[in-house]
């Protein structure tokens, strides 16, 4: 994780599971790569970004996923108790099994209000 002077921040992340499904003695193995940036662009708005990526293997029917996802978002800071935030997403998914590949595309809105 690095916060620059600009107030901008980089994150990465690698990862490794292992899942152990004990009612069906199925196993499942997944590494990956998670980045995350923002960058403030006024005292009111911040753009982020984020890319992640899945490799899983799957002892049961000896199969394989891939898992990539990116997201765009601009967050707007109203007042001090209203943030309003826009993300647009893509996320696809391509298997060894036909039933779980897919690809999706993604839009959200938000508002987000502190009580306190």
């Amino acid at each position: 994780n690095k916060i620059f002077s600009s107030g901008s921040s980089l994150n990465a992340a690698i990862f490794t599971n292992t899942s152990d499904y004990l009612d069906t003695d199925a196993e499942e193995q997944s590494a990956g790569i998670r980045i995350s940036a923002t960058k403030p662009v006024s005292e009111l708005v911040t753009l982020s970004s984020k890319f992640g990526y899945r490799y899983s293997t799957f002892e049961q029917d000896d199969s394989d996923d891939e898992l990539l996802n990116f997201e765009l978002g601009v967050d707007y800071r109203a007042s001090r108790r209203l943030n309003v935030y826009v993300s647009v997403g893509y996320e696809e998914k391509g298997s060894d099994v036909v039933a779980r590949r897919y690809e999706e595309r993604w839009a959200l809105v938000g508002l987000e209000y502190r009580l306190r």
